[in-house]
């Protein structure tokens, strides 16, 4: 299978997924849960879908629309994940300012440099990805 012809959203969910896990890794030492690839993948997607609808508005408002849309997937998340399900993976419950337990202030404003970062990558990237791929599948 020719990873290379794979849907560009598909690469970036399994790309964002495997790197999300990885801050989780060094942030808790080595430790993380299995549904932070998922969580990571579908926050990194949303933030590549934010930055392309916005990307001709400022990068403050594309920053904090990001902020605001994996604030918002992690509380889902952490409600079904650990409240509904009772998978116990994170609990902010003891953290300033939090929602449910699921989200906090400290947490949200970690989630607006990532997506700093990775506002200018997934312009790089997208870029990248047009002008190489179509030369590859000729070949």
């Amino acid at each position: 299978m020719n990873l290379l012809k794979l849907p560009f959203q598909i690469v970036m969910f399994i790309v964002g997924g495997i790197g999300y896990y990885c801050i989780e890794l060094l942030y808790r030492a080595g430790n993380s849960h299995w549904v932070m690839l998922i969580i990571g993948g579908l926050a990194f997607l949303l933030i590549m879908d934010v930055n392309y609808i916005f990307r001709k508005k400022n990068l403050f408002l594309r920053l904090t629309l990001s902020t605001i849309a994996v604030s918002l997937l992690e509380l889902i998340s952490g409600l079904i994940i650990n409240k509904w399900l009772l998978m116990k993976v994170w609990d902010y419950t003891n953290c300033a300012y939090n929602v449910c337990g699921q989200i906090c202030l400290r947490f949200s404003f970690y989630w607006t440099l990532i997506c700093l970062v990775l506002i200018v990558l997934f312009d790089i990237s997208r870029i990248l990805y047009r002008k190489i791929i179509p030369y590859m599948s000729k070949s």
